[in-house]
């Protein structure tokens, strides 16, 4: 199953760090409409385009709270 993001959320898109999602748009390519998760990475404000489908091949995913993060592995 792949992860669903909406417009606002943050994730992790593993190449380049925490990013915005700052919109999802269809748009037809070879003649058959995708659909995109629009990133902004916030280091650098570069925009990206990731197709909703593959998302988690991409490994983008959600941010995990503080309280989540396993401190003995650092």
């Amino acid at each position: 199953m792949e992860p669903t993001f909406h417009v606002g959320d943050l994730a992790v898109y593993p190449a380049h760090g925490v990013a915005q999602i700052i919109g999802i748009e269809t748009r037809e390519i070879s003649s058959t409409k995708q659909t995109f998760y629009i990133l902004k990475i916030l280091d650098n404000g570069m925009k990206i385009m990731i197709p909703t489908k593959n998302a988690g091949a991409v490994g983008l995913r959600e941010l995990i709270r503080e309280d989540e993060v396993d401190v003995t592995a650092l």
